[in-house]
């Protein structure tokens, strides 16, 4: 059986999604948008419907939760969403176990480790720095807003900076975005459906997909 680091053997370059990936914060993401949904008088979600209905761009998830952005704007959602989980997250999210072990293992092994992500950048940064990981990373790329946007455009900027040959790269994620993303960018992709999307949602996209990355 195929085990997450049997991909990463003849690859230089390994880039991170961080929600869902390398931190376990789909129960705090629920939790959250629970609570925004209660407030908005709509009907709670469970995890399962959770994990089945997000996707990107985020603004196409929320229209599924019952959201109607002609009463009550994405942003102002968006926004009330952000705010509460970076005030929460330390204490409602964790990094996937072994997850430290791991990236230490891999830069002991001289690998190159970078996290690409939707999140706005400050927020990574913070949130690196209080799981005391930012110093296994040569680079932390994130976007500028809150809204959770595709993140393509600052993959191509990263992969500038890494100036490897492609088949040397490897993009980690968790979602049909983090494939689309890694096709975009000409890389190939690993998805570990430990995340915010289920393995049954994930296996038919993709020939390498993990349904965890606890699999003896």
């Amino acid at each position: 059986m195929v085990k997450l680091q049997d991909y990463f053997r003849e690859k230089t370059h390994i880039v991170w999604d961080w929600n869902g990936t390398l931190l376990d914060d789909v129960d705090f993401c629920i939790q959250t948008i629970n609570e925004i949904l209660v407030e908005h008088g709509l009907k709670q979600v469970s995890r399962d419907a959770y994990r089945e209905r997000f996707a990107f761009p985020v603004v196409d998830y929320y229209k599924t939760l019952g959201f109607d952005f002609n009463k009550v704007s994405f942003e102002v959602v968006g926004k009330a969403f952000f705010d509460r989980y970076r005030a929460g997250l330390n204490k409602g999210s964790s990094l996937f176990e072994g997850t430290k072990d791991l990236l230490k293992s891999l830069k002991a092994e001289g690998k190159h480790l970078y996290i690409l992500s939707a999140a706005e950048e400050q927020h990574l940064f913070e949130a690196t720095r209080y799981f005391q990981v930012e110093h296994l990373f040569d680079g932390v790329y994130g976007i500028s807003n809150v809204y959770a946007t595709s993140k393509v455009d600052r993959g191509k900027e990263l992969l500038q900076k890494i100036a490897a040959l492609k088949e040397k790269i490897i993009f980690v994620g968790d979602t049909d975005h983090d494939l689309d993303v890694a096709k975009s960018l000409g890389i190939d992709a690993l998805l570990i459906a430990d995340g915010h999307q289920p393995y049954c949602k994930l296996k038919p996209l993709h020939n390498a997909v993990l349904e965890s990355r606890y699999m003896k």
